[in-house]
């Protein structure tokens, strides 16, 4: 992440060629895809383990566990 924001400040700053603007856009645009991908690999787990645990993870569960039920 922190490698995407050191490309788009660079884009921003106005100070590349034409050349290195692409190659850094180009570079930043797959990040911002791997990162996309991560992001989505991250929801679905998360989805998968509310769901098959949806008994476990219910605000009701929580709320009985914290009261000692």
């Amino acid at each position: 992440m922190r490698r995407l924001e050191e490309i788009v400040a660079a884009l921003e700053s106005g100070n590349l060629n034409l050349a290195d603007s692409l190659a850094q856009f180009e570079e930043g645009m797959a990040l911002a895809r791997a990162c996309e991908q991560q992001l989505q690999e991250a929801e679905s787990k998360v989805e998968l383990l509310t769901n098959s645990g949806s008994a476990l993870w219910s605000p009701e569960a929580a709320e009985d566990r914290d009261q000692g039920f």
